[in-house]
């Protein structure tokens, strides 16, 4: 982006304005996330204590407890927000700021403050009922960054033809970048480039280690993995109740409390009372949601801080069914009883206060930050371009310039798609393919262990020969081809149960978390009893959550259910 002649030096200008607001907005992703998270780990402990009080299996359990509570778990948790909505979020309204910081005519202050007036309008009208903390994170980054603007922006002109120029040449270089990537999902990216390395292997770890607990925060209550609600049974016939405690906790939404026809407590697995009271202890106003239910043919979800509380028990028993708060959702027995997870899935998305940051989060993960960094690398070749020629003291024209810049781009990128079509070279035959897998090239062989389960079949897998590759994949030295083996021995669970077994159980103490899930999912498939008491171990030790998380809904997809007593 040549500037004009008035303003030679005005190119970095921009850039470091971008930069600025990134970095503003990283830091203060951090705050807020760190805050949320501890809020958030807060309440989830309450919620594991009352689960377990009332004899179910609480995931992730008391083991967590300090680690949950400690600040190092908030900070490294807050890393989440900060490179997600943080970063993003800064960008983008710097993004916007410096656009509307071309115009340098009079009133130019007042024009560059109209985005601003617009998009925070937008998300007081989006954020209704949204988390206090995150909608004053949204509306205050924007008008912060304007008032940094002011100086820092404060004498950018660019030609026009120059931004449409260069505008152009970056739509054209983002382009090819998405067009070269989609040959590598996330996956492949993570498996091919960054796990066969010491410091990949590092990053992974600690982000399975801490991602979840913010991933929590940020989830509906449908998608999680526990939830507790507080059931107002008063006017409900006791087989109706009982029914839907049942549902509920099928559905992995636990009863703390409940009362009917004025009895107000009842006794939890341990012999200590669970009383109402103890739904309001939390500073939020109780747990996470309250379901309550009115008139006979009819259910009432309140989300946590609006519930009626003291007065619940006249406004649910009023003649028309409706009390003076508005539930979030409302839908009839007979409905409820016959699809509850629709039901809890329509409460969980209406009510939810956190929905306005889960999607801010999605469009910078996914569009933002992406393009962030896409604009990063293309400043970085188009500042490298401009340096050689420079050096070299050619001069060429405006024309010329953008012919040598979009040359050099796409000589870039033909041969990193060279580079990265490690997956187009593999053969189709299967023995080759084995071959591959056990070389010694870790691309090659993680393409090949890919195409080999995507191609091969359930039968295919009795081969004796398929099941001596599979024993030495799982003890190769590589986690990432472990991880596969791991994979590949839960295809052998309904053939060969004998030799699989004792290989996934070395497996669970593997020094890579994901190997270790791996080869509790395979475990989960397997009929052998012995492996689900395992699993059931593992989920009332100290390992780690992610672990257990994983564990929970493999056992849970293979037909176990977490009932009262059934772990003791």
């Amino acid at each position: 982006m040549t500037a004009s002649g008035e303003n030679p030096k005005a190119f970095p200008r921009p850039v470091f304005f971008l930069l600025i607001c990134a970095l503003f907005g990283t830091l203060g992703g951090q705050l807020l996330g760190t805050f949320l998270i501890a809020v958030s780990n807060h309440q989830l402990w309450l919620e594991q204590e009352a689960i377990a009080r009332l004899g179910y299996l609480a995931v992730p359990g008391q083991f967590l407890a300090s680690e949950m509570k400690a600040m190092s778990t908030y900070m490294a948790g807050g890393i989440f927000f900060a490179l997600s909505i943080g970063l993003g979020y800064g960008f983008f309204c710097g993004l916007i700021l410096w656009l509307f910081s071309l115009y340098q005519r009079k009133g130019y202050r007042f024009l560059r403050f109209l985005p601003i007036i617009v998009l925070d309008s937008i998300l007081v009208w989006l954020g209704r009922g949204s988390d206090p903390a995150v909608l004053l994170f949204l509306l205050l980054v924007p008008v912060l960054l304007y008032l940094l603007s002011l100086p820092l922006l404060s004498k950018e002109r660019f030609r026009l033809a120059d931004l449409a120029r260069y505008g152009f040449v970056f739509l054209t270089f983002c382009v090819l970048l998405v067009f070269t990537f989609k040959q590598l999902d996330f996956i492949e990216i993570r498996d091919r480039l960054l796990l066969p390395t010491k410091t990949g292997r590092l990053i992974d770890e600690f982000y399975y280690c801490y991602t979840l607990y913010p991933a929590r925060l940020v989830q509906p209550l449908c998608y999680r993995l526990q939830n507790v609600v507080t059931l107002a049974a008063k006017g409900f016939p006791e087989g109706r109740v009982s029914e839907l405690q049942n549902v509920l906790s099928q559905a992995d939404w636990f009863v703390i409390v409940s009362f009917d026809q004025g009895k107000t407590d009842q006794q939890g697995a341990s012999g200590q009372d669970v009383t109402e009271r103890d739904a309001g202890s939390h500073p939020a106003g109780g747990f996470q949601t309250v379901l309550a239910h009115g008139v006979p043919d009819e259910i009432l979800f309140y989300w946590n801080e609006n519930w009626p509380k003291g007065e619940l028990k006249d406004e649910l028993t009023d003649d028309s069914g409706k009390g003076r708060l508005k539930p979030a959702y409302r839908v009839s027995y007979r409905d409820f009883i016959h699809d509850p997870e629709e039901h809890l899935e329509k409460f969980s998305l209406a009510a939810d206060p956190f929905s306005l940051l889960s999607r801010g989060c999605g469009l910078s993960l996914f569009i933002i930050i992406p393009l962030a960094l896409a604009f990063g690398l293309f400043v970085f070749i188009l500042w490298g371009i401009k340096k050689v020629l420079s050096l070299s003291k050619v001069k060429v024209g405006r024309i010329k310039e953008t012919g040598i810049i979009l040359m050099v781009i796409l000589i870039l990128f033909i041969g990193l798609m060279v580079r990265l079509k490690v997956k187009s070279r593999l053969p189709e035959e299967i023995p080759k393919l084995w071959q591959i897998a056990r070389s010694e090239v870790p691309g090659d062989r993680i393409g090949a262990l890919q195409q080999l389960d995507e191609t091969l079949k359930p039968h295919e897998w009795r081969g004796q020969a398929y099941q001596e590759n599979t024993t030495l994949m799982a003890r190769d030295a590589d986690p990432v081809v472990r991880r596969f083996g791991a994979k590949f021995l839960g295809r052998l669970a309904g053939y060969d149960e004998t030799s699989a077994f004792p290989l996934l159980i070395s497996l669970l103490e593997d020094s890579n978390i994901n190997v270790v899930y791996t080869a509790a999912e395979s475990l989960s498939k397997m009929r052998n009893h012995k492996a689900r008491e395992v699993l059931l171990g593992i989920l009332q030790s100290d390992r780690p959550w992610y672990l257990k998380m994983k564990i929970y809904h493999a056992l849970k997809k293979a037909g176990w259910t977490n009932e009262k007593f059934t772990v003791r």
